[in-house]
This record gives C-alpha cells, structure tokens and sequence, in this order.
C-alpha cells in the first residue's frame, strides 16, 4: 500500500508555523507518487498560510526526505511582514455620533505602522457589526472593505464603509402573563418606550427578572420584523409555576417592645431561610395579623431588590 504524504515544517514557529499545518491538514490526502503533481498546491498553501499574518514574499523550498520518501520537508523563510500605511474607517449615519463606536475605534486592534493582520482586519469587520446590533443599528451593513497589498514596497491599505443607517428606540412592550406577574415584575422594568435601544438593557433586565425565581420561563426579545419608524417593540413572555408558594403561621407575646421586634426577626428568618440571603429577590407578602381585642390586619404586597427581605420584614412587623 501506498504511504500517504506527510509534512515536515521548518523556518516558522508560533503563530505562522501553526497555521502554516492547519492550511496543510487542510489539503486533500495525497499519496506518495503523487508529489510532484501535488507541489503546487502544497506551496500554494503554506503562502496563504502565511499571507494570514502579512507575510507576502516567503521563500519556500520543498524536498523529500532521504529516509523516508512521504515525508515532505518544507523549508520557509517568511522573510518581513508588510505593514500597514493607510488605515480609513469610515462611518455614515447615525454611528458617526455616536460615542461608543468612537471608542471603539480608539481601541482598534489594527493601526498605522502595524504588520497586517487579516484576521484581526477580519475581526474589526465584526467588531462593527456586532457593536451595531448590541445599539440597534439594525439597518447596518459594511458596504465596501478593501485590503489593497503591495508587496514589492512592503505596505499595504485598508478601507473600510460603515454604513449604519439610523439607530432604533425602544417602542411598546407587550406582554403575555397575567394580572398578577405583571404586577410583580413592574418594578423591574428598566426600559420605556423612546429610550434608545440597548440590548444590555434587555439583558439586564430579564436576569432581574429571572432571579426572583417566580417564573418558570422568562423570554425578553425585541421584535424587529414589526418595527415601525425606527420603533422596536419588546415582548416580553412570562410562564408561572417554578416559585413556590409557603404558608407560615407563627404566635407572639403581645407586648408593646417584643411584639414589633419579635415579628420583625420571625419573619426575616424565614425569608432568609427559605430563599436567598443576599442579593436581589421578590417577595410577596400576603395574609393577615389577628391581635386579641384588635380587628385583623391585612397584608398585601411586594417586595423587589437588594433589600427585599428586611424591607417585607419591617412591613409586617411595623403596624404591630
């Protein structure tokens, strides 16, 4: 049976040599006769390879090892990377204002004076997309990006358009819960129609909204099929049944000092118990306190934050 070609690289190391094999393992499985029709491509492949990182005039040698005939030794002296003369991002609409995609540009992983790169070219290309959709730029496209080479003087140019189009707000939001998980989740709401668009603001907002673990499903999304007049609306989706629901009942001294402290420390005790102890959580306070000769009181309502336990503690204990 035939043995298969393998390779052997010498003159790369780092970044070049690894991608100098991937681009090899790439090749189809070639046979040992097969080498001298497969030189070709073999070459052709370590240069692009190499062109990855700006290496433009490589010198590259092939051989067969003496011992062992499928091994194919290749032999490359890169020689220097060109570097970067001219580098133009140009942004229309919108994003030309905008502050973020001006830091954004400040901290580009490509500058004048740099060996070109193209997958750090690649990533600025992404980069500006993404911050797009991350601000609700939703109409943005690069309409030209161009990397011009020119080996013989060592330099090469890139010019990229960015054109964003018109930023997004935040238009109605809809819901699908009841009455009641609506009333719940109100307070943690952090978005209002004409605010511009975040998506870290939807985010944000659906891990608040999770963490209360009053849900069993919470789905935040914006609607940008249905935007109108650079409006998205938000539906926001909220399926009960994961919270559990517990009934506690509890007898104190009536007296004018313990009776406040007492329920205060009884009831923040089993808040504490039962669910987290720190951090943001809801709470939903329901039911009533009945005082020998007093009429009964009734409690009814939530609680939201950092602060959710003492907050609901200080409610029931305080009319007492």
């Amino acid at each position: 049976m035939a043995a298969k070609l393998t390779y052997q690289i010498k003159g790369l190391r780092g970044d070049n040599k690894s991608n100098v094999e991937a681009y090899l393992n790439a090749l189809p499985v070639y046979q040992e006769r097969q080498f001298r029709p497969a030189r070709a491509k073999i070459t052709e492949s370590v240069q692009k390879a190499l062109q990855v990182y700006g290496y433009y005039q490589p010198k590259i040698t092939l051989s067969r090892d003496k011992q062992a005939p499928s091994k194919v030794v290749i032999e490359v002296d890169p020689g220097k990377p060109v570097i970067i003369s001219r580098l133009d991002i140009l942004l229309e609409g919108d994003a030309g204002s905008d502050e973020v995609y001006s830091e954004l540009l400040d901290k580009l992983p490509l500058k004048e004076g740099d060996a070109l790169n193209h997958g750090k070219y690649e990533s600025i290309k992404a980069d500006l997309g993404n911050l797009g959709l991350a601000r609700g730029y939703f109409d943005a496209k690069i309409s030209k990006s161009q990397v011009k080479v020119f080996p013989d003087q060592g330099t090469a140019e890139i010019f990229i358009l960015f054109r964003s189009g018109p930023r997004y707000h935040f238009g109605e939001i809809h819901y699908d819960a009841t009455p009641e998980a609506l009333r719940l989740i109100r307070p943690l709401i952090n978005i209002k129609r004409g605010d511009p668009y975040l998506a870290i603001r939807m985010a944000e907002m659906s891990q608040d909204v999770s963490s209360t673990k009053l849900f069993k499903q919470v789905d935040i999304k914006p609607m940008i099929s249905q935007a109108e007049g650079n409006r998205v609306p938000v539906q926001v989706t909220l399926s009960s049944g994961r919270a559990p629901t517990r009934t506690f009942r509890f007898s104190v001294v009536n007296d004018q000092l313990f009776t406040p402290l007492l329920t205060y420390l009884a009831v923040a005790n089993v808040l504490t118990s039962y669910e987290r102890q720190t951090g943001a959580a809801t709470y939903v306070v329901r039911g009533d306190a009945r005082i020998s000769g007093q009429p009964p009181m009734r409690f009814d309502d939530v609680f939201v934050g950092d602060q959710g336990a003492a907050n609901a503690s200080a409610y029931v204990a305080g009319p007492l």
